[in-house]
């Protein structure tokens, strides 16, 4: 993995660590990633060339979602701003 990602053995220690410990975690990270990125394709079919990347981020600060709740609220921000 060093010689792979050119990351100092140290991270590479910490990241293999981490999977390890905790096997949930990049699962749990991959299917947050897999939402966002859902979302983020949807409201770009919505809004179409109205979409704005730094609007869209703004969702953020409502704080932690469930992803159902944070899907849905991206959808309706989008329409609305239709």
């Amino acid at each position: 993995m060093v010689r792979g990602t050119g990351f100092p053995r140290a991270r590479v220690q910490r990241e293999v660590d981490r999977y390890c410990i905790w096997p949930g975690q990049a699962c749990s990270y991959k299917v947050g990633h897999m939402s966002w990125v859902k979302a983020r394709e949807k409201a770009k079919a919505i809004l179409g060339p109205k979409f704005d990347l730094r609007r869209f981020h703004q969702v953020l600060l409502e704080g932690a979602l469930p992803l159902t709740i944070l899907e849905g609220l991206i959808e309706a921000r989008a329409r609305a701003a239709r």
